[in-house]
């Protein structure tokens, strides 16, 4: 789909499919949790913007300026880099 489909679009449909998914799956867990959730509104939806809209943003404007070989090793590192900040 290159030059045919923009990259956030293709980003935002995956995790369209995968929220469709969650919601069918784990509507009684977050119906239980909803009053925590609530409370901290602001909170999720700035970790929600940050995860997926910046980084996705960013991840694929970077692609204009290096490989792909460095971008998937990158992508790849992530979760690696977000267990060894937790620790």
């Amino acid at each position: 789909a290159p030059g045919e489909v923009s990259p956030q679009v293709l980003t935002c449909l995956r995790w369209a499919i995968v929220c469709v998914a969650l919601a069918a799956t784990a509507r009684g867990r977050v119906a239980a949790e909803w009053p925590v959730l609530i409370r901290h509104w602001p909170r999720i939806l700035l970790m929600g913007g940050c995860g997926f809209t910046a980084f996705a943003s960013l991840f694929y404007a970077a692609g204009a300026y290096t490989s792909a070989v460095n971008l998937a090793l990158l992508q790849g590192a992530v979760p690696v880099f977000v267990i060894l900040i937790n620790v």
